[in-house]
């Protein structure tokens, strides 16, 4: 399995490893158990690709090549406690169900079929796990979170990006309404936050504290941008009486937080 997993890491590649592992396998020089161990080590090997991808994105990145790690890394370490019966199973149902070769070559030199056992072991493996951790996927998912913490960078990255307003539903005022208002929403929890901090950082007089606040300030202008823009946009659509009533009201509620942001600067 660290074979596997090493010689993946220096190709980088798990499609050009499986194939030396057939190719080896195929010319005697690799056991059918040894191929499978292979074959397992080579899909946490794999994961470095991603791993590497994830240097320098952003936070959702971090944690989607983490559930890849993880995924990989917990089904093999599951599958190595039931190894024997597992490679049993993939050359029972080659045998079977596929009718390819008899296991009993598999322990004589020629081994015409391996290559075949070989890729459905391949298979199997990612079929398991793939159906294993769907049952557990919460775990998962509150796993990779909890390996990769989100940072006070993330979390103002994270608020510079609109959330909910989409320019598609521009057509469909109703709906875009719903989302200006979840928007706006989480606009005066942040500012809520803001508002929360500053003054703990005032009571206790922290000015390291009190600054870090500042760019804030920052997103919840640029939040009242994009969402003044969207409902602009809305309100050019065509409208009822009562939309264009609520679109004004929601207009001087997002005036409204970013002035909070303004005074807690």
């Amino acid at each position: 399995v660290l074979a596997g997993t090493a010689l993946t890491i220096a190709v980088q590649s798990s499609s050009a490893t499986v194939g030396i592992t057939m190719a080896l396998a195929s010319q005697g020089l690799l056991s059918f158990e040894g191929s499978v161990a292979m074959i397992l080590g080579e899909n946490i090997g794999t994961t470095i690709t991603a791993q590497l991808a994830s240097i320098g994105s952003n936070l959702n990145a971090r944690r989607t090549a983490m559930a890849h790690t993880l995924f990989n890394v917990l089904g093999v370490c599951l599958m190595v406690l039931i190894f024997p019966y597992f490679v049993r199973t993939v050359a029972f149902l080659t045998t079977n169900l596929l009718a390819i070769g008899s296991p009993d070559f598999l322990l004589e030199g020629e081994k015409p079929y391996i290559s075949r056992y070989i890729a459905n072991a391949h298979t199997l493996f990612n079929v398991v796990n793939a159906v294993f951790f769907l049952l557990i996927l919460p775990s998962l998912v509150k796993f990779a979170v909890w390996l990769t913490p989100r940072g006070k960078k993330e979390d103002v990255e994270e608020l510079y990006h609109i959330k909910y307003l989409d320019r598609r539903y521009l057509d469909s005022p109703e709906v875009a309404l719903v989302q200006a208002r979840q928007e706006i929403i989480r606009m005066g929890e942040e500012a809520q936050i803001m508002f929360d901090e500053v003054i703990g950082a005032l009571k206790i007089r922290n000015a390291k504290n009190l600054a870090k606040w500042r760019e804030r300030e920052d997103v919840l202008d640029n939040l009242q941008k994009e969402i003044t823009d969207f409902l602009v946009k809305v309100m050019q659509q065509n409208i009822v009486v009562e939309e264009s009533k609520e679109i004004t009201s929601l207009l001087r509620m997002t005036n409204n937080i970013e002035r909070v942001g303004d005074e807690l600067e």
